[in-house]
């Protein structure tokens, strides 16, 4: 018997070794191509997605080719909604895996080599396939609700782990405007309940998984190089202020976590003076834990770089979170770029502005760190009442200015 297993192995490897390289690989694409429509053997398709996703970026371009060579990708970005039920729903499972398959290979490091030119741009491959699946997405009216929400999930993912690959600074030319705005529109639609939402239960509700990361998409498409119809937007009076409320007050734990760095990068990236003034305008009239995380967004950006603002403002603002000991040491830091920038060259906190005359540490600020680790990280009890006494007496022409800045603030 072992005789004959170990004949029927030999024979096998050598009528393989005088297949020709090119068949062989055609062979295996054609059968993983038929493997990625099954419903059943679930953990063989699963191994089969991870395998292909974590393939060479030659390899990889070389299936994505043969995928479109045999129109099996234009099978899978159709847009017209398949009549016959049994067909929908084994191309809605192409689809899935599909997108799976670029989920993977973007997280094992295959976007900057394969899907991505020189100037920055995702391939048109890849945008079509996005779109396509953006449009497909749009309505699960008589389709299997089960594949469609792993569609949802995954989709979102994808949508996330390409931004979050590209670094902020570089992310201008990666996805066009009237694309992300289509994007952002599917994902708020799918998540408005989660970004809406004041009970914190609703995190264990089913589906919140997809709506969570839904949600999380729509933040990094607003990181994604400049917003998309900047005026409309995040102008004067702009409709996106609506949902950026409720995203900072939002008690969702997954949404606490990812609007500091959010509003920082939206900032950053557009310089829009009317997203200044909305920001600044959050630390007053949102409670003290949202406002810290706005005023610590503030602080990111002033910490990278010089940022045009109205100073007085600001400076204003500074010395009212001096009285939030969560934030206290941001502040501190905050005025002193604020001097540097406005008042004077001194690279550090003049020793008088510290209550009692010492000296008080700055916090070095990094743009992907928080800025405070603690709630009573400063050295020294912080006195706003002090350090705002020795800023009138350090710049005394100042006075009448932040009266009338603060009475209009």
């Amino acid at each position: 018997m072992e005789t004959d297993v170990l004949r029927s192995v030999s024979s096998s490897l050598r009528a393989s070794s005088r297949i020709p390289s090119s068949a062989s690989l055609s062979q295996l694409f054609t059968k993983i191509a038929a493997m990625l429509r099954w419903e059943n053997m679930i953990d063989i398709r699963d191994s089969v997605v991870l395998g292909v996703g974590s393939m060479s970026a030659v390899a990889f371009e070389t299936f994505f080719e043969d995928l479109s060579q045999r129109g099996i990708l234009r099978d899978a970005m159709e847009k017209k909604m398949e009549t016959n039920v049994r067909r929908r729903k084994r191309k809605d499972l192409l689809r899935l895996q599909i997108i799976r398959i670029i989920e993977v290979a973007v997280f094992r490091g295959l976007l900057e080599s394969t899907m991505i030119d020189s100037l920055g741009n995702l391939s048109p491959l890849i945008l079509d396939f996005i779109d396509s699946m953006r449009a497909n997405l749009e309505s699960d009216l008589d389709r299997d609700i089960a594949v469609v929400t792993m569609m949802r999930l995954h989709f979102s993912k994808l949508v996330a782990v390409i931004i979050d690959n590209v670094s902020p600074e570089n992310r201008a030319n990666l996805i066009p405007d009237e694309k992300k705005q289509s994007l952002f529109y599917l994902f708020i639609g799918w998540c408005s309940r989660t970004i809406a939402s004041d009970k914190k239960n609703r995190e264990n509700e089913v589906g919140s998984y997809v709506e969570q990361k839904a949600a999380l998409a729509m933040t990094r498409l607003l990181s994604c190089g400049r917003i998309f119809e900047a005026q409309k937007s995040i102008g004067e009076d702009g409709y996106l202020y609506g949902w950026l409320e409720k995203l900072v007050s939002s008690a969702n734990t997954t949404m606490q976590g990812e609007v500091e760095e959010m509003l920082a990068w939206m900032l950053e990236l557009n310089e829009s003076s009317h997203l200044l003034d909305w920001l600044m305008a959050q630390c007053y009239c949102q409670p003290s834990a949202v406002a810290a995380k706005c005023f610590r967004a503030l602080v990111r950006v002033f910490s990278r770089r010089d940022f045009p603002c109205e100073f007085i403002s600001l400076f204003v603002l500074c010395q009212a979170m001096l009285g939030d000991p969560n934030v206290a040491d941001a502040a501190v830091h905050m005025i002193e770029i604020l001097k540097r920038q406005f008042l004077d060259n001194s690279m550090v906190l003049s020793p008088q502005l510290a209550p009692g005359g010492g000296n008080i540490s700055s916090p070095p600020v990094q743009l992907r760190s928080p800025v405070v680790t603690s709630s009573h990280s400063h050295c020294f009890p912080m006195d706003q009442q002090a350090v705002c006494r020795n800023l009138a007496n350090s710049y005394p022409h100042l006075t009448i200015t932040i009266f009338s800045g603060m009475t209009v603030t």
